[in-house]
């Protein structure tokens, strides 16, 4: 691809003649040395260039690829970890990836060729772990296919086994059809054998053109590592075998790379690749032959996948309190019984026959997004104005009258002088009054800001200088105060008129609960978390509790929920002590006491956050395809909303789960995923693909 409008013209003294790609974490050039040599250079993005841990992580790819030889990998020439944008620059190996030649061709069907990728697989991972280094990303499109082998590339993402591992944010990293159950679970006790597990699943793909845990979203594919057994059913039976071996569950049930090799190379040529079609295939991970390998199947909580699992597609299965559109809802028993479990409601839940403006419907009003505003992605309304906000890599910011729909106005893309990346655009809530809407606004160039809005016209009110707050951490709007955090700083605003109020030394995530604003800190080197009370009118810190490497989940008064490091969930209490649930790992909202959690198939479940005990547990088919906090149900009021990506809308009781209504699914704009949902005055606001609309169900 030719170079953008923007990019430098050489980095590290390499002059730069085009781009080979971009990812998630930087952007690879080719470039020229003075001597004529045509190198591969990735430069990290500017957005992680002041990531701490990014630049830690960095630091360890480098090292961790000199350690490599370059028989099957792209040597390093060169790098600069610490330069304003980090660079490495490796040796130019001009081959096509195993992701792209499959993508393009179908899958490897020559049995000669499947054979040499898997030898040179082993052969590269067995040169990666004797070097110390963990590849954990082991992907089809990390496989360079060379008329001498397959090489790895890209060791993003990598450690060294001897480095502290890095568990500052909790983020999980890796690609879900290709990350260990491990991986997922417990990353931080990542060893040698889950490249062995990826390394399986990449031959499945090579072979059929599927990963062996494919489904429709990246959290069922996630779900699909842990929990299922993969599909290998098409392979031929050896060949099959040894894969299943790799694809064991428990890493220590899995071959090391010496016995892999070992059974790689005896494998019969003709039991490379696909079975013939004679005959029924079952898909269940079994083939028609009993595999000489197997694994236990464990009692285990899917971890949530967080910021670095892009949610894709929706999820289309699950049980449900009706069959199909338009049906009865089903008896009773298609709720859950258990301690604590509600008694069945009786009464049928009101239905929305068809998506549609009253009286044939009950949408108040919609409005349909022109392609300018098309990506709005949530919205927070006001007795003023109904203000929507767009994924924050979009930067965009619009208002529509909450009577009528109509947009008020709209706020387009920033841009910095010079830079080609949109703002990232974050909204942070609207004013008791409704007069004002909060927002950061941060650009691709590492500078930031607050900005206040009227929200009827969208005048600007007042914004906090550029490079005010750090823009890739967070904000929170506590009513009369704004608080941002940046890596090492905390800063208050006031929100009426701007003005910094105060600054305080600590860095990490930001809580809000209960108009209390709280300070999640969790140690670079340990991993452990402690969460402090921060004063609004100072930013003095106070200690609230200490929790060791477990996450927060939750927030309830004087107790925490919390995920241990095995992915159980456990309440933890100021004074260290924990209290052992038997909650699944979802995303969980808090209420009065109660959190309620919801999955991606649509089960609702309300705990008591002082025993952890479950109050119901309601199974609907609202499935879901996104993965991170919007999964969780939103609370008004005493009822729980939650939406599809079907368009779909459902509330419930939050006393005991009883279906009190749904609406009708919107499919004709179904192509960006769910239902964003926000409440006011018993009118429901929503804002799914292409469409904004209120909704007002019958009383």
């Amino acid at each position: 691809m030719a170079l953008l409008n923007g990019d430098p013209e050489s980095i590290g003294g390499y002059r730069l003649l085009d781009r080979l790609g971009a990812g998630g974490m930087g952007t690879v050039f080719l470039a020229q040395a003075e001597s004529g040599r045509l190198v591969a250079v990735k430069v990290v993005h500017q957005q992680f260039a002041e990531d701490f841990e990014f630049r830690t992580r960095f630091r360890q790819e480098v090292a961790a690829a000199r350690q490599v030889s370059g028989a099957f990998t792209a040597p390093v020439v060169d790098a600069d970890a610490d330069a304003p944008r980090p660079w490495m620059a490796t040796s130019y190996v001009p081959a096509t990836t195993l992701g792209a030649r499959v993508r393009r061709e179908g899958a490897l069907t020559e049995p000669g060729e499947l054979r040499l990728l898997a030898v040179g697989l082993v052969e590269a991972l067995r040169e990666l772990h004797r070097a110390g280094v963990i590849h954990r990303d082991l992907k089809p499109d990390n496989v360079l296919l060379t008329d001498d082998g397959p090489r790895v590339i890209d060791f993003g993402i990598s450690r060294c086994a001897d480095h502290q591992t890095l568990t500052v944010t909790g983020r999980v990293l890796g690609t879900p059809p290709y990350m260990s159950p491990e991986q997922l679970i417990a990353p931080h006790r990542v060893t040698p054998a889950s490249d062995v597990f990826s390394l399986g699943a990449v031959l499945v793909y090579a072979t059929t053109g599927r990963g062996p845990f494919d489904a429709e979203s990246p959290y069922l594919t996630a779900y699909n590592v842990v929990h299922e057994p993969p599909a290998v059913a098409a392979l031929s039976g050896t060949v099959r075998e040894i894969i299943q071996w790799c694809l064991a569950k428990e890493p220590s049930e899995r071959p090391g790379t010496d016995a892999l090799l070992a059974a790689f190379r005896a494998a019969p040529e003709a039991e490379w690749g696909t079975r013939p079609a004679a005959g029924p295939v079952r898909d269940d991970g079994s083939g028609s032959a009993a595999p000489r390998v197997w694994w236990r199947r464990r009692s285990i909580a899917l971890l949530t996948v967080a910021a670095t699992v892009a949610a894709t597609a929706g999820g289309t299965w699950g049980m449900g309190l009706w069959e199909d559109e338009g049906t009865p809802p089903r008896s009773p028993s298609s709720r859950s019984a258990g301690p604590g479990s509600a008694p069945s409601p009786t009464a049928a839940p009101l239905v929305e026959k068809t998506a549609a403006l009253q009286p044939d419907g009950w949408a108040l009003w919609q409005t349909k997004l022109t392609g300018k505003d098309e990506n709005l992605r949530y919205c927070n309304p006001s007795p003023r104005a109904l203000v929507c906000a767009s994924s924050s890599s979009t930067g965009k910011l619009a208002a529509f009258d909450p009577r009528t729909g109509k947009q008020l106005w709209r706020r387009p893309v920033s841009y910095t002088e010079g830079s080609s990346a949109p703002a990232q655009v974050e909204l942070l809530g609207v004013s008791g009054s409704g007069r004002t809407a909060y927002y950061t606004e941060a650009t691709g160039q590492g500078v930031g800001r607050l900005r206040a809005v009227d929200t009827v016209t969208g005048r600007a009110l007042w914004s906090t200088p550029s490079g005010s707050h750090h823009p890739y951490q967070q904000a929170a709007y506590l009513g009369s105060v704004i608080v941002t955090s940046d890596l090492n700083e905390l800063h208050a605003w006031d929100a009426a008129s701007g003005r910094r109020l105060w600054d305080a030394e600590a860095g990490g995530f930001l809580h809000v609960t209960r108009n209390q604003l709280y300070l999640e800190e969790q140690s670079v080197f340990t991993g452990k978390t402690e969460l402090y009370r921060i004063a609004l009118e100072n930013g003095k810190k106070t200690l609230f509790g200490e929790f060791g490497a477990a996450r927060l989940v939750a927030f309830a008064k004087n107790v925490v929920l919390l995920r241990e490091t095995d992915g159980t969930l456990t309440l933890g209490s100021p004074n260290g002590s924990r209290r052992a649930t038997k909650l699944p790992d979802i995303s969980y909202t808090e209420s009065d006491g109660i959190v309620y959690g919801r999955d991606i198939e649509g089960t609702i479940i309300a705990a008591d956050t002082q025993t952890g005990q479950r109050r119901w547990t309601t199974k609907t088919n609202l499935t879901t395809d996104e993965m991170d906090g919007k999964v969780a149900p939103v609370i008004a009021d005493g009822r729980i909303y939650l939406s599809s990506s079907d368009g779909r809308i459902a509330c419930l009781s939050a006393k005991n789960g009883a279906l009190l209504w749904r609406s009708a699914p919107r499919k004709q704009y179904n192509e960006l995923g769910n239902v964003a949902v926000s409440v006011r005055d018993q009118t429901i606001y929503a804002v799914h693909s292409r469409l904004v609309y209120a909704l007002r169900p019958p009383a």
